[in-house]
């Protein structure tokens, strides 16, 4: 209400974005917007021309109904616009050619079986691991975290009943638990547990904030 009594008094509340002009009401201001983008959202779907206002669209589409009225435009999520309901859905058809294979728990669409069936995997892991909770879509990615169970863990933490294949993934573990940070910055007072960790905050006095 405050705005519309700003009217009264001579005032424009609402600016272009663009360019320093001001207008009494939020319609002027969507025109010029649009004038002022070369926006035009209303595209035929029978012969590709585009507007962008509605009533030019309307205008347009009497062409294609042989000057019949048309009290409504039928939209397509594609942004075409058509004067029949028959004709969107005609239109419509074009997109469900294209992707033929619907997935049956959700909406999701595909043009070939074979993607259609990889996506399915999503909504049933089917592959679990039989030492642990784990599930996973694809047989490959089940069998390589089942070697992770396989390998000898012999460097065993000291700390925890946690063991490791690998002396570095055992050493930045045992770092953890002492909370030692032997990786000083030579240039703060900033301490690190990782060499790399380092190397990526000195970047931070080279070059300033990434």
């Amino acid at each position: 209400m405050i705005i519309h009594q700003g009217i009264h008094n001579g005032e424009k509340p609402y600016q272009c974005i663009h360019c320093d002009k001001y207008f009494d009401c939020k319609d002027d201001l969507e025109k010029h917007w649009k004038t002022q983008s070369g926006i035009k959202p209303y595209q035929c779907g029978q012969c590709d021309e585009c507007y962008a206002w509605k009533c030019e669209m309307v205008k347009h589409l009497r062409i294609h109904t042989e000057g019949k009225p048309i009290d409504i435009i039928y939209h397509c999520h594609c942004g075409k616009c058509f004067a029949q309901n028959s004709e969107l859905v005609k239109h419509q058809q074009i997109h469900l050619v294209a992707k033929p294979y619907q997935c049956n728990q959700c909406d999701k669409r595909y043009t070939n079986k074979s993607t259609m069936i990889q996506h399915q995997y999503i909504h049933e892991r089917k592959y679990h691991c039989s030492k642990c909770a784990k599930r996973y879509t694809r047989k490959g990615d089940m069998i390589r975290h089942q070697i992770t169970h396989n390998r000898d863990k012999q460097f065993q933490s000291s700390q925890c009943d946690k063991g490791f294949d690998r002396k570095n993934n055992w050493v930045n573990h045992q770092l953890k638990h002492k909370e030692e940070k032997p990786y000083p910055c030579s240039k703060c007072d900033m301490s690190f547990v990782r060499n790399g960790n380092l190397v990526n905050h000195q970047k931070w006095h080279t070059w300033g904030k990434p």
